[in-house]
């Protein structure tokens, strides 16, 4: 028999299968065709828009589930300037040097795309006061970002990118892009974060940390689109992710596939495993959204029916010296806050 919680938990689910099947699958729907999207044109999905102070570590009985890096752990493994400059010619050299004029043909996603990378080097790769040669360079791989240097030898949590990310959510219930609609509508998620913490056979996080790419511009108070159906898609993805055991995602003997390729191949296998995170209510995701040469995160969460989005303002990555990357660095790196809201 499904518990209270199991119960609203898949009230959740068809919630979002909803919302989903409304604002994000059609090519035309209600929320495409304006520029920036309005609390009042939000309104009658319920979806609620609020502000979102990241400048100040949230209160202990406050609804964001997740807490930023502390100030002070962050300060006692700055970056080591000098060796970065030494090391990294780039070092803040986040746009190429080319002429102004072709600058200004570059859509928003080429700037957007520079920050992106910057970011997830200050995260993963330039050298930490505090932090070994040998733990840096075991914590890189110059290809996939599998494990961050801040995550795994300064925050000390275990967490995995969305290349080694098993089973992948997105299997059945979405994709980590859309590019179907016109340029300003485009995203794009460059990577996807979570804890593999689980607490006996169950996992115990359903957080998801996106760092998403967007081809347009961003304005204070308004929400964009293409921010609204990247966090719909991931929602509902995470909502209907299973919990697949290690010892299934090895070959059975009349399989010519390994691990997750047969799930991609033959998705209907996925039904006999229970959801990841069956009494789950709030489905919490903190996003990274890159918008030209701006940036700002969003924490978005379900209250019962409605889609909760705190939005902080835009922040400008346009001259690198003074760009805000330890503010965004401390909550890419955070700690998820058990519980629902």
């Amino acid at each position: 028999m499904a518990s209270q919680l199991e119960i609203l938990s898949n009230a959740i689910r068809s919630r979002l299968t909803s919302l989903v099947e409304t604002l994000v699958y059609p090519l035309e729907n209600p929320l495409v065709s304006p520029e920036s999207l309005t609390d009042t044109d939000l309104q009658p999905f319920k979806i609620r828009r609020l502000d979102f102070d990241i400048e100040n570590t949230p209160d202990p009985d406050s609804d964001i589930l997740f807490d930023p890096l502390p100030q002070s752990k962050f300060n006692r493994h700055r970056i080591n300037d000098k060796r970065a400059r030494a090391e990294n010619p780039l070092y803040l050299s986040v746009y190429p040097k080319v002429p102004e004029e072709r600058k200004r043909e570059w859509a928003p996603r080429n700037f957007a795309s520079f920050v992106y990378s910057h970011l997830r080097e200050w995260v993963t790769y330039f050298p930490r006061r505090g932090v070994t040669d040998l733990e840096r360079y075991i914590g890189w791989d110059p290809i996939w970002f599998v494990i961050s240097l801040l995550v795994s030898h300064i925050a000390g949590i275990s967490f995995a990118d969305n290349y080694n990310s098993i089973p992948n959510p997105y299997i059945l219930n979405g994709s980590c892009h859309d590019m179907r609609r016109d340029s300003a509508k485009q995203w794009y998620i460059r990577a996807r974060n979570e804890w593999t913490t689980r607490k006996g056979d169950v996992p115990i996080f359903p957080h998801l940390v996106l760092w998403v790419q967007q081809n347009c511009v961003g304005h204070d108070g308004f929400l964009q689109y293409s921010e609204i159906a990247s966090l719909l898609t991931s929602m509902h993805a995470r909502a209907f992710q299973r919990d697949i055991p290690a010892d299934d995602l090895h070959p059975e003997d009349c399989d010519d596939t390994d691990g997750l390729q047969k799930f991609e191949h033959n998705p209907e296998r996925l039904q006999k495993y229970p959801f990841a995170f069956k009494e789950e209510c709030c489905f919490p995701i903190l996003m990274v959204s890159f918008l030209g040469t701006d940036a700002r995160l969003l924490f978005a969460y379900m209250d019962a029916d409605t889609l909760v989005i705190r939005q902080s303002k835009l922040y400008s990555f346009e001259q690198p010296e003074t760009a805000p990357w330890n503010l965004f660095a401390r909550w890419l790196v955070g700690t998820p806050v058990e519980g629902g809201v």
